[in-house]
């Protein structure tokens, strides 16, 4: 039992990095005469060895392999009858010091995809896995081939490669996604359009690509939800991609959803921009516990408001603190109100600290107010709203509080060994993870790469 915590404990502290690489190598079937299906780690042979998969089931790269053409099924739907046979395996063989990490043989019948059955060394190339997935999307959708270095880029390729990542290092994990930049980025209330998610696609071994991977797979998301897309709207999308080349995919993908918004009937958003926005603030603060106190304060602020047609025939606008007196005056204050407590009820979920309660008090006092528009109601409902603030407030104060704290009582070595061990790593035995050196280039490059003066989204 000691054992089990102490063990439990280690994982737990790693928990904020993935140690990819060497993490999830496995072993092939057949490596050992042991066929008992209970679940023992594998060898350690160097690096750090937490997240893995079960080594006598699969191997990581046969789960990359599967997962890669099951989701590449599922995009498209219906299997189109001019696709190219295709097979994604993983060698049998040990990969040998200088050798291609993907090895591809291509016929007029067959595409032939090899990957090292030692998934680390497929990892740490992120342009081979991007690749794989490329050829093997094209394949699926009987695109010619000689079109993959640029579509390679495309979100397609890096959401399902994201996917697929996911699938493999949370598979021992209570998480169904990791997707920390746009989760901490959504917390502070940013959504990129998907003008700024598409019009600059990153190289996949740029720093960038990380994020573009994540919103990426959310934006795949989005059109698979309700099938919004259909396998024949995917097969369009792939193909101009392809010919006409990454750089003009939000062209053609914007063009495809703003054809399928004028369709739906049960959306009001018909521009691809506001609606991709939308979907991506719903997906992110669904799983997103807790939002900042900042991002909750900028919502309410926005959506603090009532609007309608008064009983004159004149569009109105009031406040919270007016809010009696436009139950009063408008001819429908039901539908601004309900829109209110929705917001507040929906927000009260990932709301941080006692602004939650606060949150669900003033959902109370404006039902109250709505029932009984008096002036007494209405001055306990401007009460609750200023209780919200102050709330708000006092998380802001206190996060900041803990900041200063750390900085004072904690040299700056510690804290950085507290928060990112993976870096320091990194600095001393480099091949044993990947990852960390990608998340310090990422932290160096973002800000240049998305944020740029010169680039006017």
């Amino acid at each position: 039992m000691r054992l089990f915590f102490v063990i439990f404990i280690l994982f737990f502290f790693l928990l904020p990095g993935f140690p990819e690489a060497g993490s999830c190598a496995g072993k092939e079937k057949g490596d050992t005469g042991h066929t008992n299906a209970t679940f023992s780690p594998p060898e350690r042979t160097g690096g750090n060895r937490i997240l893995y998969v079960e080594p006598h089931r699969s191997t990581a790269s046969a789960i990359f392999a599967s997962r890669t053409k099951l989701l590449i099924r599922n995009i498209f739907q219906n299997k189109p009858s001019s696709s190219l046979p295709y097979s994604i395996v993983p060698d049998t063989l040990p990969l040998k010091k200088g050798a291609e990490i993907l090895k591809i043989k291509e016929s007029s019948t067959f595409l032939a995809l090899t990957i090292p059955a030692e998934f680390s060394f497929f990892y740490m190339d992120k342009d081979a896995m991007y690749r794989t997935v490329s050829f093997a999307l094209l394949a699926e959708a009987g695109i010619s081939l000689r079109f993959e270095k640029d579509f390679r880029r495309s979100f397609l390729v890096a959401a399902i490669v994201h996917e697929c990542l996911n699938h493999i290092f949370l598979a021992s994990m209570p998480y169904s996604k990791y997707d920390p930049f746009s989760s901490v980025l959504a917390s502070y209330g940013f959504y990129p359009t998907l003008r700024e998610l598409l019009y600059f696609p990153p190289d996949p071994a740029s720093p960038a690509a990380g994020i573009y991977e994540e919103y990426s797979s959310h934006l795949l998301a989005s059109l698979l939800r309700n099938r919004f897309f259909s396998g024949a709207d995917f097969l369009s999308v792939a193909r101009e991609t392809a010919q006409k080349g990454a750089d003009r995919q939000y062209a053609v993908l914007s063009a495809c959803i703003a054809k399928n918004l004028q369709k739906n009937k049960k959306t009001e958003d018909k521009k691809p921009d506001i609606w991709f926005q939308k979907n991506l603030k719903r997906l992110l603060l669904s799983s997103l516990m807790p939002a900042s106190p900042h991002y909750i304060e900028k919502e309410y602020i926005k959506n603090a408001v009532f609007t309608g047609i008064d009983r004159n025939g004149k569009m109105q606008r009031y406040s919270l603190g007016e809010f009696a007196k436009a139950v009063k005056e408008l001819q429908d204050p039901d539908f601004a109100t309900y829109q209110f407590l929705q917001f507040l009820l929906h927000h009260a979920r990932i709301a941080p600290g006692d602004s939650r309660n606060a949150l669900l008090y003033l959902r109370q006092m404006v039902i109250k107010t709505r029932k009984s528009p008096t002036k007494a109601n209405q001055i306990l409902l401007v009460q609750a709203e200023k209780n919200l603030f102050l709330q708000l407030e006092k998380i802001w104060k206190m996060e900041k509080f803990l900041r200063k704290t750390e900085r004072m009582t904690t040299t700056a070595g510690v804290r950085f060994f507290q928060t990112m061990p993976l870096l320091d790593k990194f600095h001393s035995d480099s091949s044993g993870t990947p990852w960390g050196s990608r998340m310090e280039k990422l932290l160096n490059d973002t800000q240049k790469t998305y944020f740029a003066d010169e680039r006017n989204f």
